[in-house]
């Protein structure tokens, strides 16, 4: 998403206290455009806002993304991110209404909770309309008039109805407590169900305080609807209601309208439903004495509660789905459908006007099945299908020459399969596909325009807004979805901004070898390895390219002064290559078919790696080495034959750990490398597992430590690499507090771990621990870490006496810590992000005698920040990527007295970085 920052060009917004210290591009590694296909920023939840449109776009992990709030005018110098509504979102935000002058979303921060934003296309127009203490409901989508409806409810399940107009003062509490069972909007007024001490009822609110009030007494209100100013609704059963009962707002005016048959309970109802229309509703019935399933509409009188059409049987309208109705004109439009097909009827109200559309120029099409009616004007528009031209839009208004295919998009019998029709300001848009692209087409009912190509999508309404002329939507052409507008012809249609200037090179595996920094990036043509000397030139090493078809060179790994990686040039397999960064020290050593390579290691200055069998029912595994020359890399130990995994592979000095998973049992492994020197030291004989997400090997004090499951929970291991002095570490009374370690990290002799908060109270489940050298013995320092759903990452890194990481309280979300290992010396460095939201510290080096990461602000996004260790020296570095888009900085390295990472800045893409260590 920071890609969107190339057309904001906003003024370089470098940070007061970078002291000098001032990133720069190594180079633009890859200077071609971003390749067709490229995801783009990806905008979405379009609204219009004042005089500007406003869009979300997601940025950071998929799985729980920061959502930014951007707003245009249509132009690029006016288009720019507002802010972050959620970081991170526990569910994507979603566009809510659009009041004058203003827009609502429901953001769900996984932080502070959910939240209703109002924004009118500013910043300082932008902010939470939501009462303290309370979280909006998932649907608060209730438009009355110029005000919305909405629920909120505390973490204790009670829940408030309120009103806004969209701004602050205009937000205000209706009624508290609210059972809600439904609730529905019309003309003025709002009616829901409700259930309080005196039992459950009808309620109605002109959305203020004073019309807030009870109706009477109801026993269920299914399918409750507002048509006009009038409630319509079924009771009588919660699975299948026979009633039909209206409300004008008054007790007396509550009243029953007539009942309608069900069946039996297996088959399910025919009524589900009740659809607004102009003068009443209309819904799917049976009644005595009436035939069959029919078409009904009721007008809020006993009387005129009537059936539409006089079929006998319960088939030609039975599924009929409340999206196949529709008003236009002075008509009723649904469908029919039988062994015919589906066909378009319309009626004016007496059962003598019912009757299918007939007499269309050319015969008269099927309806595409389940394809909606969409009301424009006096037509409805639709798709349907005909021998001729295959499936395409139509339009009606209800008589047989004003029936009418509106284009051929697809010429001949292929089909545009349209979609999604949208009808605003005297117009319709939808979505048609053919030769594979999908297309935005604006239709006046008469014609339609292809305007712009747009994502494929499903049947939901197109993803716009509409701003005076201009409308405003996802557009997708070779930069990716992007934010498009349109005046309504194809030649007004453009791009709004440009997205990146150039693709990035996606740099990883940074890597030092001597007097370079090693790593693989794309030039736009293939993937290799490439190098930095200290000077700070980046060239490509030969030999080493890939094309981008094919996986290139991965796993950068240095031993023995060359650096080692695994590559794919197609037919020969995976292979094993080695460099020294130059032309003539790069050799391919081995090629393996059918197998994998992974966890390449350093073992005493030669390569350890494991290969993995594909081409069996059943794995294979084995250890094998390389000296840096063909004839040197073999196989050095099998492992039995019913292993089924192998993980948390670690290298502590001359010594290599690793967990194995058997058929039968779990079990740790120490070797040197060799068949012969490479043993089991603790066998689980229960049914459980060495976890490759828990299982970790370090160092501290002269022990090796490791986590391991047992049959009654994971625990803390100490091993002197034999199998007799492999033994649980922690004194009994420790477990616990202290079982299920996680995060294991050696620091100054000392063992650092999270484990159980003996407060069994507290909302930090994970906490710090603090084993001492020479002692078994487990310390609590202090109550942050982690929640039992988080991912217990704390990106530990040592400066100096003191160990840094990353850790959560209540008060103030993920922000940077430290210890001296007290309890009293166990401090927060700084609230990088004010209040319970995250700062979010990653990737934590310690370099030049300060500690560098990145984090996140709400004004300038993820960016690179530093700390020498106090809250007035933890500061952002600069803001890569102005604004409030990231340019995630990661793979932080230091070489040659510079810090290189890869970053995106929205304007080369995602290429290497780096900044002078001194002061």
């Amino acid at each position: 998403m920071s890609r969107l920052a190339t057309a904001l060009l906003l003024a370089s917004l470098l940070p007061i206290g970078a002291q000098g210290q001032t990133a720069a591009l190594v180079r633009d590694i890859n200077p071609h455009p971003p390749m067709a296909g490229s995801t783009g920023s990806g905008p979405r939840q379009f609204a219009t806002a004042g005089s500007r449109a406003v869009f979300l776009t997601l940025e950071g992990d998929p799985a729980a993304p920061d959502a930014l709030l951007w707003a245009t005018d249509g132009s690029a110098a006016g288009t720019s991110a507002l802010l972050r509504l959620c970081s991170p979102c526990s569910a994507e935000p979603q566009r809510i209404a659009e009041l004058p002058g203003a827009a609502l979303y429901l953001a769900a921060d996984a932080a502070s909770g959910s939240a209703l934003w109002r924004t009118d296309g500013t910043r300082a127009g932008t902010y939470p309309l939501s009462p303290a203490g309370l979280q909006t409901g998932t649907e608060p989508d209730f438009l009355l008039g110029r005000r919305l409806l909405f629920k909120s409810c505390r973490s204790s399940g009670s829940c408030d109805l309120w009103s806004t107009d969209g701004s602050a003062a205009g937000t205000r509490l209706l009624k508290s407590p609210v059972s809600f069972g439904s609730l529905a909007v019309g003309t003025g007024r709002a009616f829901f169900e409700s259930s309080d001490a005196q039992g459950n009822a009808l309620w109605v609110t002109d959305g203020t305080v004073a019309g807030t009030r009870r109706v009477r007494a109801i026993d269920g209100a299914s399918f409750l609807t507002v048509s006009g100013s009038r409630a319509f609704f079924m009771t009588g059963g919660d699975d299948f209601p026979t009633d039909l009962w209206t409300s004008d707002g008054t007790s007396g005016g509550t009243r029953f309208l007539r009942g309608f048959i069900q069946p039996n309970h297996y088959v399910g109802p025919y009524t589900d439903y009740l659809k607004a229309i102009p003068g009443g509703i209309a819904l799917v019935g049976a009644a005595d004495g009436h035939g069959g399933l029919n078409l009904w509409r009721s007008d809020c009188t006993p009387n005129g509660t009537r059936p539409l059409t006089a079929f006998s049987d319960y088939q030609s309208v039975a599924g009929l789905p409340a999206s196949q109705i529709a008003a236009a004109g002075n008509r009723l439009f649904f469908v029919v459908s039988n062994v015919t097909g589906s066909r378009l009827w319309s009626t004016q109200g007496p059962p003598a006007t019912t009757a299918p559309v007939t007499g269309c120029p050319g015969g008269c099409p099927a309806l595409k099945e389940h394809a909606p009616l969409t009301a424009a004007g006096r037509r409805v528009l639709f798709a349907a299908t005909d021998p001729a031209h295959g499936t395409e839009p139509w339009a009606s208004d209800g008589t047989g020459a004003g029936t009418r295919r509106l284009g051929d998009l697809c010429p001949g019998a292929c089909d545009s399969n349209p979609e999604a029709f949208n009808a605003h300001a005297g117009t319709a848009d939808f979505r048609a596909t053919w030769n594979g692209q999908a297309r935005l087409v604006r239709t006046d009912g008469v014609s339609a325009l292809p305007l712009a190509p747009v994502p494929a999508g499903g049947s939901s309404p197109i993803d716009l807004a509409d701003v005076g002329p201009l409308t405003f939507f996802a557009g997708l052409d070779a930069q990716g979805i992007q934010p498009w507008v349109t005046d309504g012809l194809a030649a007004g249609s453009r791009r709004i901004v440009s997205g990146a200037r150039s693709g990035g090179s996606d740099p990883r595996d940074f890597v030092t070898l001597g007097d370079r920094l090693l790593f693989t990036a794309s030039d736009g043509v293939e993937r290799g390895v490439w190098t930095i000397d200290s000077q700070g030139r980046a060239a490509p090493v030969p030999g080493t390219g890939v094309p981008l078809d094919l996986p290139g060179p991965s796993d950068l790994t240095v031993s023995g002064g060359l650096a080692y990686y695994v590559s794919d040039l197609g037919a020969d397999g995976v292979e094993l290559w080695r460099t020294d960064g130059s032309a003539a020290g790069t050799l391919r050593l081995a090629t393996f078919h059918d197998r994998v390579l992974s966890d390449l290691r350093d073992l005493g200055g030669r390569l350890l790696f494991r290969v993995t069998s594909t081409d069996g029912e059943q794995p294979v595994f084995s250890f094998w080495g390389s000296d840096g020359t063909p004839a040197g890399t073999v196989q050095r130990f099998g492992l039995p034959p019913d292993t089924v995994g192998i993980s948390a592979v670690t290298v502590l000095g001359p010594e290599i750990y690793f967990a194995l998973e058997s058929e039968t049992a779990s079990q740790i492994y120490r070797g040197d490398g060799t068949a012969e020197g490479t043993r089991m030291i603790l066998q689980a004989s229960c049914d459980c597992q060495f976890f490759d997400d828990q299982t970790r090997f370090v160092r501290a004090g002269g022990r090796v430590y490791f986590t391991a499951s047992g049959a009654y929970g994971i625990f803390l291991y100490q091993t002197d690499g034999t199998a007799a002095g492999t033994t649980r570490a922690l004194s009994a009374h420790d477990d616990s507090a202290t079982s299920n370690p996680q995060a294991l990290f050696a620091f100054q002799g000392d063992l650092y771990f999270f484990g159980f908060n003996p407060d069994f109270d507290s909302p930090v489940h994970w906490i710090l621990w603090r084993v001492a050298a020479g002692t078994s013995v487990a310390v609590p320092l202090k109550a942050a870490g982690f929640q039992y759903n988080d991912p217990v990452a704390p990106g530990f890194a040592a400066l100096g006496n003191r160990l840094y990481f990353r850790a959560w309280d209540p008060a103030h979300g993920f922000e940077l810590w430290r210890t001296d290992g007290t309890a009293a010396g166990t401090v927060l460095v700084r609230d990088l992000t004010p209040g319970p939201a995250s700062g979010d510290p990653q990737g934590l080096v310690a370099a030049g005698d300060r500690l560098w990461f990145s984090a996140l602000d709400p004004d300038h996004g993820r960016e690179l920040w530093t700390s020498d260790g106090t809250r007035r020296g933890t500061r952002l570095v600069q803001d890569v990527a102005p604004g409030v888009v990231s340019s995630a900085p990661e793979q932080l390295t230091p070489f040659a007295g510079r810090l290189y990472c890869a970053a995106d800045d929205g304007v080369a893409g995602r290429e290497v970085w780096s900044l002078p260590l001194e002061e």
